[in-house]
Formats: C-alpha cells, structure tokens, sequence
C-alpha cells in the first residue's frame, strides 16, 4: 500500500493467472481507519470474499500490509 495525500490509499493488484496487474483506489474511510497492516488487510481479505473460499486454493488472495511505522526505525 502507498500513501499519497492527494489520492488516499493505494492497492496494487496482482493477477498471477493472467498475468495482469492494476492500480486501485482504496476507500477514504480504509485509511482512516486502518493506518495498514492487520487491519487493512483484514478489510481486503474481507472485502474479497476470501473467507468463502478454500484455504487450499489457487484462487486464493495473498496481501502484504505493511503496518505505518513500518521501515521508519521506530
């Protein structure tokens, strides 16, 4: 995820089937409430559906949410 103030959240999505990858907007109230990591990633998860899908499957999601100290030193 990357922050940018004048667009809000950022999402890159990657699809490794097809080989496509796009840009996504995220929600105000996503970066508001979540400030990254477990909580936004629980929101994708969520907001993919992933609970209703197989663990086991290829379809399957993979989100890296970095939280907002991350690489800061703090």
């Amino acid at each position: 995820m990357l922050t940018d103030r004048d667009v809000g959240v950022r999402g890159l999505h990657v699809d490794l089937s097809l080989g496509r990858v796009r840009s996504e907007v995220l929600p105000d109230d996503a970066g508001r409430r979540f400030l990254g990591g477990r909580g936004l990633g629980a929101y994708l998860l969520l907001r993919q559906r992933a609970h209703r899908v197989d663990p086991l499957a290829a379809g399957n999601p993979l989100v890296f949410a970095p939280g907002a100290l991350t690489g800061s030193g703090a």
